[in-house]
Order: structure tokens, then C-alpha cells, then sequence
């Protein structure tokens, strides 16, 4: 039996008299100016309050006072229902965090107090033929069923899905009509959260670009309580920000579309190359695997090191895709891999698949299924370090030592590799906020294990990666919740006018995540939310060199902007189970990797943050 991902559980809200247990907190403060209110202020709203503006809010159960989740729950069907929380979030300056399908690895889901909005429940899915932009956005999509469309040649087309929408979900309505999309290789993600609002590396990115290059219209909720449409005509700054400013920076959002492409048939070639030892000539071999890649045109896969071994899943998709065409183009390869001292015969398999979700589900393992009427869960933070790398990375004489160094060695260490950027990814240049470091990348390397922030996170480090070429940056999504130079690595030269229209699209901060835009803009201060001055400034970016933007210093310490580490979150819950970094590709596509009561099993940073949907009723 799969043991529990995180360290607490959602129990019966039935459970006596929550209300009074928040209700009866002392009134003995008043709430300091600049800062949010929290339950003892005499500003904060009382039980009826709450309830009159909000129905069906849950408030926090007495047992979880100290569980670090907010004070109440709120659950919206309705585009009208996030206007409401938000609304009511601004007006009574109470903290406001939102919670999707809970995969934030770096745990900005959840806080310790004021409301928490789950949109896990904004459903709907609508296939379209075509699309065009206009000022008053696609029809909504909520409640509706899914449909099928017959696509048209040479016309894009496109897909519509309420942000609560599962990949999986997303893949099984496309499938019907011949399609996919670029959603994320999990298939519990949801296609419109912090995933596609970061960047989104999808299993095809390299073919189709990331998922934020390929959304095409945003409903969001922003901080004013108003409904807006973003595309290439209504809003097009907000657009621009949306795709690629991350996760709940300029508003909630409530509907997305996105491209969708006609299914491809998908070969496979999976490898294991394991050594005598853990030394340096398996990183070798590993360097001759990452220089390869600029040439591997229309290749993707994935690909991990362990101490002393090396397993690979590559492949190609489209109607010239064969698994005999792969296998030659990789022979080369492997023979000059296989030829370090000490390596043991490669081990290899292939596959094919006549569609894209066949190979999904084949590959990461069926979504187990969950209750649409319950709640998310988050998963917990999970600690890692990430990083980037390009040619020119590749061109470094100590690239094989910097992968040693890189590697953790500690239980379940794996250094994960995604081949996911290089060709379209890097042909988008400047369509959206996306970090720059993506269009000059060919692969994003994930350092991970069952190691813990307590012993350090020393355990997970990646420096030697980021000494080959400095400057390259790394996926926000996907790494240290401690990275010093957190602007110019998550968002490059994009910062700067990010934090403009997140200054002019929330002034007050009403949506705070950190590390996040304009993060710097709050702190914590004994358990609330409190302004450090810079709101309404631009912030820039110091860069890696180590000089502050503008407002650089204020309310970090004294330490420049561009190198501090962000402003610390009080989500400090730590996914505790070990299974949840282990590896999903010690099995070949297709067999499986875990027990069978362990669905949604994945490879990639999929192996991380659960294989189950965590959506679990309440009560």
C-alpha cells in the first residue's frame, strides 16, 4: 500500500464546532498597519460574516488549528463564486491563497491563515475546430459536456477547459476527436494552473513548443474582483504576462484554451547503461548523451542518472515515426556511451503507439479516479535544486564532472533530465513572458531524492551545473524555493516589466506567492502578511552578478534583490513519504513500475508531487 504523500489529511468538517473555534479566538489586536488582518484582530470578520458573503465556506477544524492551513475554505462553481472570494478578500484585507490539483513542489498552494479558494471544481471542456481572438472571449465552457469536432486541415485547432480541468481529463476528451494538447506529463496536473501560467515543459514541447506558448486565451479574475478576457486583442499586455509570469500572479484564472493538434503515433526507445562504479567515466558517458542533443532533431524524451547508471526513454512522433529509424539514429550514440571504461551492456527496448494518449497512458499510468465533489489536497513541498543547460554547456570540458557533482547521493538520489526545450521551444523567442534561459536551453535537469530541508539543502544542489555557464536560470515550477537570484533565474530579462504590470494589475498585493512576481514586496512578520514598502515600485533585476534593481534593498535585509533569496512562505509542510521521489522509469514504457493500486505512475518530474489525483472528499 502506497503510504501517505503529505502530513496531514482533510478530515469531516462535521467534526463539533469549527466555527466557534475560530470565532472564539481573542479579539486583542489591532491589525498593524501595511499587514493582513488574522483571526484575533479586532478587523476580522466574524463566523456570519464569512458565511453570508461566502456560502458554503468551510471554516478550518479545531483539530487543524495547527495543521498551517488557512483560517477558511471556500469552494467555487462559478466564475461569479471567484469574483465573491475575492472580492471579499480585498474589502476585509484577509490573505488569500488558491489550491488547484495541489502540485506546487514549492508549497506556495497554501498558507497559514485567511482563505483559502480551491478551484478544483471549475470543470467544463469545449473542443473547437478553429479560433479566433475576440474582445468578448470564447462562450464558457462550466458544466458543459465534452464535445467532437472533425479537424480541418491546416486550421488550428483549439480546446477550452475550466482551470480545475485534470491533463488526463484533457487528453481523454481531445483523444475523441483525433487531437492532444501540450498539457503535463502527470496526468493529475491541471492544464490551467501554475503549470501553464510558468512555462509548462510538456512530453512534446520540442515538436510543439511549451504549454504557455500555446495558450491562446486566458478568463481570469483580477484583483479588482473583475472578470477579464486575455488573448491577442482583449488585454494583450495581461496576455503577454499570463504566459509565462506564473501561478497567481495577476489574477485567479478561471478558463483557458489552449492549441490542440491532430494525435501523432509515438515510437519509443528505452535504455538502461549501468557501470562498474560511481565514477567519472558514467558521467562521461552522460556528456556524450547531452552533446548529442542539438542534433537530435525531433527526438524527445527523458532520461535520469543514478550513482553508476544512466536509463533513457526517447521518442519520436508523427506519421514518418518508426521505432527502426530511431534505434538507428541512437546506435552511434550508444556505441560511443558503451565505449567508457567500465560500462555493462546497454539494455534496450522499443515500443509503438498508434496515438499520443495511448502512449500517455501507457507511459505514466492511467489516472486513478477521484471524487469531482471532493477537495484537493496539496502535496507538500518537495526540496530539489534545478537548473537549464544549453550548447554552450555541452561545449564544457568539466560538463561530465559537473553531472557527478550535480547527482545526490543520498536514498532515491536521481538526477532527472527532461529533453524537452531545443527546436520549437527555441524557435518561440519573445512570443511571452516565459523565462528567456528557456529558448537558449535544450534540457532542464531536476536534482531530487528522499532527502529533507532539515538536514539541508546542500542535499540537492546543482552549482556545479549552473558554473558551466552562468546566467542560464531555471524553471520556476521546478526548483529551489531558496535560489538566491530567484528574479533573474525563474524570469530573466522578462522581471522587470512583469513587476510593472503586476504593480499596475494588483497594486495592493491582493494575490502574494513567493517565490513569485513582486515577491519582495511582503514578508512574514509573527505569522502575517506585511508590506515591506516596495508596493507600487518596479523591482528589478539584479542579476546573477549581484547587483539590486531599483527598490533593491528594501525590506531583504540589507541584501541586494537580485541575489537574496525570496521572501520565506509559511507553507512548511514537506511531503514526507519517500515513494514520492522514487523513480517511475526503473520499468520500460509499458510495464509496470509500481504496485498496482499505485496509478498515474511517470517518469520525469512526474515521479514527484503523487500519482494519484488527490482529490479526496471531505467528511
Amino acid at each position: 500500500m502506497a503510504r501517505p504523500l503529505i502530513l496531514f489529511a482533510l478530515v469531516s468538517l462535521a467534526l463539533a464546532s469549527p466555527v466557534q473555534d475560530i470565532a472564539s479566538a481573542a479579539i486583542n489586536s489591532t491589525t498593524p498597519s501595511g499587514c493582513r488582518a488574522i483571526a484575533g484582530d479586532a478587523s476580522w470578520p466574524s463566523p456570519d460574516v464569512w458565511t453570508a458573503a461566502l456560502p458554503g465556506v468551510m471554516p478550518r477544524a479545531a483539530k487543524d488549528a495547527k495543521s498551517g492551513e488557512p483560517d477558511y475554505r471556500f469552494k467555487p462553481k462559478t466564475f461569479a463564486d471567484v469574483q465573491a472570494a475575492v472580492n471579499f478578500a480585498r474589502e476585509h484585507n484577509v490573505r488569500l491563497s488558491v489550491l488547484n490539483s495541489g502540485h506546487d513542489f514549492l508549497g506556495r498552494n497554501m498558507a497559514s491563515s485567511g482563505l483559502w479558494v480551491d478551484i478544483s471544481g471549475m470543470d467544463g471542456i469545449q473542443v473547437s475546430a478553429s479560433y479566433v481572438p475576440t474582445m468578448r472571449g470564447t462562450p464558457s465552457v462550466a458544466g458543459k459536456d465534452v464535445n467532437t469536432v472533425r479537424p480541418i486541415p491546416n486550421v488550428q485547432a483549439a480546446v477550452t477547459f475550466g482551470a480545475g480541468t485534470s491533463t488526463q481529463a484533457l487528453n481523454d476528451a481531445l483523444d475523441k476527436s483525433g487531437l492532444f494538447s501540450m498539457g503535463a506529463a502527470h496526468g493529475a496536473v491541471t492544464a490551467g494552473g501554475g503549470y501553464l501560467l510558468t512555462a509548462g515543459h510538456a512530453p512534446l514541447s520540442r515538436t510543439h513548443g511549451l504549454a504557455a506558448d500555446n495558450a491562446l486565451e486566458f478568463k481570469l479574475i483580477t484583483a479588482d474582483g473583475s472578470l477579464r478576457i486575455a488573448n491577442a486583442i482583449s488585454n494583450p499586455d495581461l496576455f503577454w504576462g499570463l504566459r509565462g509570469g506564473g501561478g497567481l500572479t495577476f489574477g485567479i484564472v478561471v478558463e483557458a484554451t489552449v492549441k490542440a493538434f491532430p494525435t501523432p503515433k509515438m515510437s519509443v526507445l528505452g535504455w538502461w547503461l549501468n557501470s562498474t562504479s560511481d565514477e567519472l567515466p558514467i558521467y562521461e558517458a552522460g556528456a556524450e548523451l547531452l552533446r548529442a542533443f542539438p542534433g537530435l532533431e525531433g527526438v524527445s524524451g527523458y532520461y535520469n542518472f543514478y550513482p553508476g547508471a544512466i536509463k533513457g526513454d526517447f521518442f519520436t512522433a508523427g506519421p514518418d515515426s518508426s521505432v527502426a529509424s530511431l534505434q538507428a539514429r541512437f546506435a552511434p550514440l550508444l556505441q560511443r556511451m558503451q565505449a567508457y571504461p567500465g560500462m555493462k551492456p546497454i539494455v534496450q527496448k522499443t515500443w509503438e503507439y498508434p496515438t499520443y494518449k495511448s502512449w500517455f497512458d501507457a507511459r505514466f499510468g492511467p489516472l486513478c479516479g477521484g471524487d469531482d465533489d471532493g477537495m484537493a489536497m496539496p502535496e507538500g513541498i518537495i526540496p530539489m535544486d534545478s537548473h537549464l543547460l544549453g550548447a554552450a554547456a555541452f561545449a564544457s570540458p568539466g560538463l561530465a564532472q559537473a553531472l557527478k557533482d550535480a547527482t545526490p547521493h543520498v536514498d532515491q538520489g536521481i538526477l532527472r533530465g527532461h529533453f524537452v526545450a531545443g527546436g520549437q521551444v527555441m524557435r518561440n523567442v519573445g512570443v511571452n513572458s516565459v523565462n528567456p534561459a528557456w529558448r537558449r536551453a535544450y534540457t532542464h535537469l531536476i536534482a531530487v531524492g528522499a532527502g529533507r530541508i532539515g538536514k539541508g539543502m546542500g542535499e540537492f544542489n546543482v552549482d556545479s551545473l549552473k558554473s558551466l555557464v552562468p546566467g542560464m536560470g531555471a524553471y520556476a515550477n521546478e526548483a529551489s524555493a531558496t535560489e538566491p537570484s530567484w528574479k533573474s533565474s525563474f524570469w530573466g530579462s522578462n522581471y522587470a516589466r512583469l513587476s510593472t504590470l503586476k504593480s499596475r494589475w494588483d497594486p495592493t498585493g491582493v494575490f502574494w506567492v513567493s517565490p513569485g512576481i513582486n515577491a519582495d514586496h511582503f514578508s512574514q512578520r509573527e505569522g502575517r502578511v506585511c508590506s515591506t514598502g516596495l508596493a507600487g515600485q518596479t523591482s528589478g533585476v539584479g542579476g546573477l552578478g549581484g547587483q539590486s534593481g531599483l527598490g533593491g534593498l528594501g525590506g531583504l535585509g540589507g541584501l541586494a534583490a537580485g541575489v537574496a533569496a525570496a521572501p520565506a512562505f509559511d507553507n512548511t509542510v514537506i511531503a514526507e513519504d519517500p515513494d514520492s521521489n522514487e523513480d517511475a522509469l526503473t520499468a520500460f514504457p509499458g510495464q509496470p513500475a509500481l504496485p498496482i493500486e499505485e496509478c498515474g505512475a511517470m517518469g520525469g518530474m512526474g515521479g514527484m508531487g503523487g500519482r494519484k489525483n488527490r482529490k479526496r472528499t471531505v467528511g
